[in-house]
C-alpha cells in the first residue's frame, strides 16, 4: 500500500547535486573532492536500463483505474513472461453490480496486450475453511482494491484487496482480503480472509478509566503490503495496519499456519499504521536467521520500522527485536515524514548481510520552499546481532519539490555485473506528476551516494504520470542475462518495463618492464635510449594488459585505449611515451578481445626526462572506450551490450580507468626518507636597525639552511613577502648545491629543472609575492647551504614589512617547528620637494575703457621624490581693499585646486578680521600706495590641506584677484605699485621619513602701472601767434633763394641753342651736290665737334 493524495504539485528545481554529492562524505571532504567529478561522469548519461523504446503497457477499463499501482513479473514453464499488475480502482467486467473492486491484469511482455484475471467472481455469502478456521463470510466489494498489494515468488502469486469488508448485519468491517494462485494457471485462487473470525472484529477491555469498546480486526485492512520471504516453505508476510484500532501488526503465513501479531498493551496507541510495509532479511550475524522488518509510519508520529526475528510462534508488536526510527546518526526525526512507508531489503556492500533502505518520503528539508521532497535511509547489516550501521549518506534523489522520492523501492540485482546489488527508487510525484525513478548501485561502503542514472517518465515516454510508484522483483525478461523490472505509472494507466542492457566487466593491469616495475622505479637499473638529437635519457617499457572478466552475450569487442603519463605532476613533464619516434604525454592503441583471453597493447618506450622530483610518486592512467562488438547468436539479445561504468569494488576510482602508481627508488632505509630541517634567516642592513628606502636600495636575506637525519629530497624555500619588493637574484655563499629560485605570482608559469620544486602555498595575500627556491634534490649533507636572496624595494608609503620563509622537503620531516621564520623590518624613506609661485599677467598697465582687472597668484607644491610627499598644510594670505563696503581689490572666489590622483588639496578660509579704515587712510593720506600686501594691514587667510602628493608630481593652488580703476590714488597719483601675497608649506607626519626641508615660504608680485594724467587745453592766440609766424618765414625764404638763382634752368637754355646750329646746318647742305655735299656737311660737323670740345 502506498499514501495516495491528490495533490496540485508546483515545480520547484533546486541545483543541489554537488552539495548532496558532498555530504556524502562530510566527514572526509578530501575525498569527496576528488569524487565528485567521478559522479559527474555516471549522472550525466544514462548508464545500462534503457530509456528509450522501453516497453510501456496500458491498461484499465477507466481512466483513473491506478492500473500500475502495483507490478510484479513472472516466468512460466514455457518460454512466455508476464507482467501482473493490479489496478485497484477500476471496474471488473465480471462483476456488473459492484463499483470500483479493483482487477488484476496480466500482460503478455512480447506483445504488450493485458487481460483481466478472474480472481473472485462471488458476490454472495458463504462459509469458507481458511488457515484452519471456519469462517463465514458476507463480502463487500465496492471499492475493496483488489490489487493494492502484489507479490510474486516461486510461481506463486499473491494479490489482496485491503479495502475488502465483512458485512455482518447492519455492521461492516474492513478485514481486508488476499487470494494466493500458482501463477503458471492462474485459475483458481485460493481465500485468505485471515481477520474474519467471530468475536474477534472488536472487544471490550477494561483499562483504568472502565471497560472499553476497541477494534481488534475489525478494520484490520489486511493486505495492505504483502512479502513472500522466499525460505523453503513459502513464508509470506501480509501487513495488517489496522488492527487494535490502528495500531497495527502483520500475518506470517508459513505453509498451512498463520501466526498473529500481538498488542496486549492498552490503552492501544492508535494510528501508528505499523505493517503499512513490510521486508525480510538476514541482517545479523545468526545467517540462519530472519527477521521480520514491519514499517510504522506514523508511530510517534515520526514513523519506525520494528523488527521481529522470524520464529513462527509470537510477536509482540510492543516488544520488538530492534528498532529503528531514522535518527540513528544524531539527526532528529522529522513529524510526517512517514519514515517506514517503504521498505526493501538487499545486500548491497557484499558482506553476506542483507541491508535494509527505508523510505520517508514526506520528508522535508528545512529550506522554506521544501516540500515532500522525500529520503531514503540505509542501514547496512552486520555480523553482530541486533547492530546495524546507519550509513552517514542519507538519499535524496535530486530533492525536488513534492517529489515523494522514496515511495516504492526495490532490489534490482547486480544489473551491471559488478558483483554488487543495485536499487530502485520512485519518485512518483517529481517533474510536476510525471514521476522519476533512480538508480543506485551497490559498493563495499554501502549503497553509493549519488544515483547512476535518473530515468524520468518524460524520457519513456509522454503522457506518463504517477511512474515511479511501484516495482517488481526483477527478473531477465529477454534472456540476456541482465535483470529488468516492470515499473507502475498509476495515475496515466501504464505499465513501463525497463529492461538492462548487458554490461562487459573488463580487467585492466598497466604492466611496466613486463611486470619488472612493480612499486619502485630504480632508475640506475633502467637502460638508456638515445634521440635523434643525440639526447640520453632512461627509459623502461610500458603496456597494458586487458581481460574480459564476465560477458555472457559478448564474444569479441574493440577497444580504443589512451594512455597518460604522470598525471599527478602532467604540467612538469617528468616523462614521455616515445611512439614511432615521436615523444607525447599520450599514447594511443585499439584492442580486440575475446573472452577470457588476455591482450596486451603494443610495448612503448617511455622516457625519463627529469629527475628534479623524486619524491612524488608517478602516476600512471589508462582509459578505454568500446567502439565495437560481435554478439553470440540470438533473436532475443536486441540490446546493445555497453561497459560497465560502475565498479563496486573500486568506486572510489574513475569509471573506465586503469591506474599504476609507482615511486623513485632513494637512498633512504625502506624507501621511506626522515629529515629534520633547520632554517635561520637574518636581513644585512649593513649594521643599521632600518631599511632606508630609496632608488638605489637593495635589500640582502642571508639564509642558512641545514639538515640532521636521511637525505633531503624535493628541497625547496618559500619566501613570502610585500608585493612593494621585486625579485632580483640569488647568490650561493656556501654549500655543495645550487640554488635557483623562481620568481611566483598568479600569472607565472615554471618550466624546466625548477618547476617540479614550485608548490602550492595557501594563505598567499593579495599584495604578496612568492618566490620560491630549491637547493638539493637531493641535499645529503647535513651542513647545507648559505645563500642570500636579494630584493629591490619600490618607493610607496609602507614603512613595516614583513618576509615568511618556510623550508620544506618532500622526505618525511621530523620536527616541523624549526622549518619557518620571518623578518620584520621598519624602513625609511626620502622626499625632496619645491615650491614655486607665478603671477599671471606679471604686470599691468591699465589703460582707458576699462574699469576691471583679473590677476592669478599660483602657488606649484611639487614633489620631485622618489618616495610620496606626506601631509603638507599650505597657509595663503593675500590683501584686499574695500571702502565704504565696497570692494576694490578682492579674491574671485575660493582658491582653484589641481591635484593628481590619489591626492587631495582641501582649502578652507581662517577666520579673520581686517582694518579698511587703515587702507583708506593711507590712500588718502601723504603717503603714496607702493604696494598692496600684507605688511599694511592684516591679510584675509587660506588655510590648505594636501595629501599624498606621488613622486614627480605637484599641487597647484592659484588665486585670482579682481581690481578695479577706481582703487583709490590709482587715478588721482598715477604711480606704479605691487600686488602682493604670500604662501607658507609646513611639512608634517615625517615618521620614518627623510626631508629636504620642513617649511617653504615664497611670494607673488605684480605691479600695477596706471594711466597718465590728462593734458590742459592750448590758448587760441598761441595758435594765432603759430600761423603768422610760419607764413613769414617762408615768404622770406623764397625770396632768397629767387635772389640767389636758385628758380634759374641753366641746362634747358644749352639745349635750345644746339638746336638751332643744327638747323642752320641743314639748310646750307641742300645747296651742294650730293658727294660734296656729304664732303662738307661731315667737314663741318668734325669742325663744330672740335669747337665744342
Amino acid at each position: 500500500m502506498h499514501i495516495i493524495l491528490q495533490t496540485s504539485s508546483v515545480s520547484y528545481t533546486k541545483n543541489t547535486e554537488a552539495m548532496q554529492f558532498f555530504n556524502c562524505f562530510h566527514q572526509r571532504p578530501q575525498l569527496a573532492v576528488f569524487l565528485y567529478y567521478i559522479c559527474l561522469i555516471t549522472t550525466s548519461d544514462a548508464f545500462n536500463i534503457m530509456e528509450k523504446d522501453a516497453p510501456v503497457f496500458k491498461g484499465g477499463n477507466l481512466r483513473d483505474s491506478y492500473f500500475g499501482y502495483t507490478v510484479a513479473i513472472h516466468s512460466d514453464a514455457g518460454s512466455d513472461k508476464w507482467i501482473y499488475v493490479g489496478a485497484p480502482r477500476d471496474n471488473d467486467t465480471g462483476l456488473q453490480s459492484i463499483d470500483r473492486p479493483g482487477v488484476l491484469y496480466k500482460c503478455k511482455i512480447n506483445a504488450t496486450s493485458c487481460q483481466a484475471i478472474v480472481v473472485d467472481a462471488n458476490t454472495l455469502p458463504e462459509n469458507i475453511t481458511s488457515a484452519g478456521k471456519q469462517r463465514f463470510l458476507n463480502p463487500g466489494k465496492n471499492g475493496q482494491w483488489l490489487g493494492g498489494a502484489l507479490d510474486i515468488d516461486k510461481g506463486n502469486i499473491f494479490v489482496c484487496a485491503h479495502r475488502w469488508y465483512n458485512q455482518m448485519l447492519n455492521n461492516y468491517f474492513q478485514n481486508g482480503m488476499c487470494y494466493e494462485s500458482d501463477a503458471s494457471k492462474g485459475t483458481k485462487w485460493e481465500k485468505f480472509p485471515l481477520l474474519t473470525l467471530e468475536g474477534r472484529d472488536f472487544e471490550n477491555k477494561t483499562t483504568s478509566h472502565g471497560s472499553v469498546l476497541y477494534y481488534a480486526w475489525g478494520f484490520g485492512s489486511l493486505g495492505i503490503a504483502v512479502h513472500f520471504v522466499g525460505t523453503d516453505y513459502g513464508d509470506v508476510l501480509i501487513g495488517t495496519p489496522g488492527v487494535q484500532s490502528s495500531t497495527g501488526g502483520f500475518v506470517h503465513m508459513k505453509g498451512n499456519k498463520t501466526f498473529y501479531s500481538e498488542n496486549d498493551r492498552l490503552p492501544y496507541n492508535t494510528s501508528e499504521l505499523i505493517g503499512y510495509a513490510i521486508s525480510s532479511g538476514k541482517y545479523f550475524g545468526e545467517m540462519s536467521s530472519v527477521f521480520i522488518a514491519a514499517g510504522g509510519p506514523r508511530l510517534d508520529l515520526t514513523g519506525k520500522v520494528l523488527f521481529f526475528k522470524m520464529n513462527g510462534t509470537h510477536y509482540d508488536v510492543n516488544q520488538p527485536f530492534l528498532t529503528l526510527d531514522g535518527d540513528e546518526n544524531g539527526n532528529m526525526s522529522q513529524p510526517g515524514a512517514y519514515f517506514g512507508s517503504a521498505l526493501a531489503s538487499a545486500d548491497v556492500n557484499k558482506d553476506s548481510f542483507d541491508d535494509l533502505l527505508v523510505g520517508a518520503p514526506m520528508y522535508a528539508s528545512k529550506n522554506a520552499f521544501s516540500v515532500e521532497e522525500g529520503r531514503v535511509f540505509v542501514y547496512l547489516g552486520s555480523s553482530v546481532l541486533g547492530q546495524f550501521q546507519l550509513q552517514k549518506s542519507v538519499l535524496n534523489g535530486s530533492d525536488r519539490f513534492r517529489a515523494r522520492f522514496g515511495t516504492a523501492i526495490a532490489n534490482l540485482g547486480d544489473i551491471n555485473m559488478d558483483g554488487y546489488n543495485d536499487i530502485a527508487i520512485g519518485a512518483p510525484y517529481e517533474d510536476e506528476g510525471v514521476g522519476v525513478v533512480y538508480i543506485y548501485n551497490g559498493y563495499t561502503g554501502g549503497l553509493w551516494c549519488q544515483f547512476t542514472q535518473r530515468i524520468s517518465g518524460k524520457a519513456v515516454q509522454s503522457g506518463l504520470m504517477g511512474f515511479g510508484i511501484s516495482f517488481s522483483r526483477a527478473m531477465d525478461t529477454n534472456d540476456d542475462k541482465a535483470n529488468d523490472v516492470a515499473v507502475g505509472a498509476f495515475l496515466s494507466g501504464n505499465v513501463v518495463l525497463l529492461q538492462s542492457r548487458p554490461v562487459i566487466q573488463l580487467q585492466g593491469e598497466i604492466m611496466l618492464n613486463n611486470g619488472g616495475i612493480s612499486t619502485v622505479l630504480n632508475l640506475p637499473s633502467l637502460q638508456n635510449y638515445t634521440l635523434s638529437t643525440n639526447r640520453t635519457y632512461p627509459y623502461f617499457v610500458f603496456e597494458i594488459k586487458f581481460k574480459v572478466l564476465r560477458s555472457d552475450v559478448i564474444q569479441t569487442i574493440v577497444l580504443n585505449v589512451t594512455a597518460r603519463l604522470d598525471t599527478l605532476k602532467e604540467r612538469y613533464q617528468r616523462f614521455s611515451f616515445l611512439q614511432n619516434n615521436k615523444e607525447s604525454s599520450e599514447a594511443s592503441f585499439s584492442l580486440s578481445l575475446e573472452q577470457d583471453r588476455p591482450v596486451r597493447t603494443p610495448p612503448v618506450e617511455v622516457l625519463v626526462k627529469s629527475t628534479s622530483d623524486l619524491v612524488n610518486p608517478i602516476m600512471f592512467e589508462t582509459k578505454y572506450e568500446l567502439v565495437g562488438f560481435t554478439l553470440f547468436n540470438s533473436p532475443q539479445r536486441t540490446l546493445q551490450p555497453l561497459l560497465n561504468l560502475f565498479d563496486g569494488s573500486q568506486a572510489i576510482l574513475p569509471i573506465k580507468t586503469i591506474t599504476k602508481k609507482i615511486e623513485f627508488q632513494k637512498d633512504c632505509p625502506n624507501n621511506y626518507c626522515k629529515t629534520d630541517l633547520h632554517l635561520a634567516v637574518k636581513a644585512d642592513l649593513n649594521n643599521d636597525t632600518e631599511l632606508f628606502i630609496d632608488e638605489l636600495t637593495f635589500l640582502k636575506l642571508n639564509v642558512s639552511i641545514t639538515k640532521t637525519g636521511d637525505p633531503a629530497y624535493g628541497t625547496s624555500l618559500t619566501i613570502i613577502f610585500p608585493k612593494s619588493f621585486k625579485y632580483k637574484n640569488v647568490a650561493k655563499i656556501e654549500g655543495d648545491t645550487d640554488v635557483h629560485c623562481n620568481f611566483k605570482t598568479e600569472d607565472t608559469k615554471t618550466n624546466g629543472e625548477d618547476a617540479s620544486i614550485v608548490q602550492s602555498t595557501n594563505n598567499i595575500a593579495i599584495n604578496e609575492t612568492v618566490v620560491i627556491c630549491s637547493y638539493g634534490n637531493p641535499m645529503r649533507k647535513d651542513g647545507g647551504v648559505k645563500f642570500q636572496v636579494v630584493l629591490v624595494p619600490s618607493i610607496n608609503n609602507e614603512t613595516n614589512f614583513t618576509f615568511y620563509f618556510i623550508a620544506s622537503t618532500q622526505s618525511n620531516e621530523t620536527i616541523i617547528s624549526d622549518n619557518s621564520d620571518n623578518i620584520t623590518l621598519s624602513g625609511k624613506r626620502k622626499v625632496f620637494t619645491a615650491f614655486h609661485g607665478l603671477s599671471r599677467p606679471e604686470s599691468v598697465s591699465m589703460r582707458a575703457g576699462r574699469n576691471t582687472y583679473e590677476v592669478k597668484h599660483i602657488f606649484d607644491l611639487l614633489n620631485q621624490g622618489p618616495s610620496s610627499m606626506p601631509d603638507a598644510i599650505m597657509y595663503l594670505k593675500y590683501p584686499y581693499v574695500a571702502l565704504n563696503g565696497k570692494a576694490y581689490l578682492r579674491l574671485l572666489g575660493k582658491p582653484n585646486v589641481n591635484s593628481p590622483t590619489g591626492s587631495s588639496v582641501n582649502c578652507q578660509e581662517m577666520n579673520t578680521t581686517l582694518s579698511i579704515t587703515t587702507v583708506k587712510d593711507q590712500i588718502h593720506g601723504s603717503i603714496d600706495v607702493k604696494s598692496l600686501d600684507c605688511t599694511i594691514d592684516n591679510c584675509s587667510v587660506y588655510k590648505c590641506v594636501i595629501k599624498h602628493i606621488p613622486p614627480r608630481t605637484s599641487a597647484v593652488v592659484a588665486l585670482t584677484f579682481e581690481m578695479t580703476i577706481e582703487l583709490p590714488n590709482v587715478r588721482s597719483q598715477g604711480n606704479s605699485f605691487n600686488i602682493t601675497s604670500t604662501a607658507t608649506v609646513n611639512i608634517e607626519n615625517l615618521t620614518n621619513m627623510v626631508v629636504n626641508t620642513l617649511q617653504h615660504v615664497t611670494e607673488i608680485r605684480t605691479r600695477i602701472i596706471p594711466m597718465s594724467p590728462p593734458p590742459e587745453p592750448v590758448a587760441w592766440w598761441i595758435i594765432f601767434v603759430s600761423v603768422l609766424g610760419g607764413i613769414l618765414l617762408i615768404v622770406i625764404l623764397v625770396l632768397v633763394l629767387w635772389k640767389c638763382g636758385f628758380f634759374k634752368r641753366k641746362k634747358k637754355e644749352e639745349m635750345e641753342k644746339r638746336k638751332s646750329d643744327e638747323a642752320k646746318i641743314l639748310v646750307k647742305s641742300d645747296e651742294i651736290t650730293n658727294q660734296e655735299n656729304k664732303d662738307k656737311i661731315e667737314a663741318v660737323m668734325t669742325e663744330k665737334e672740335t669747337k665744342d670740345e
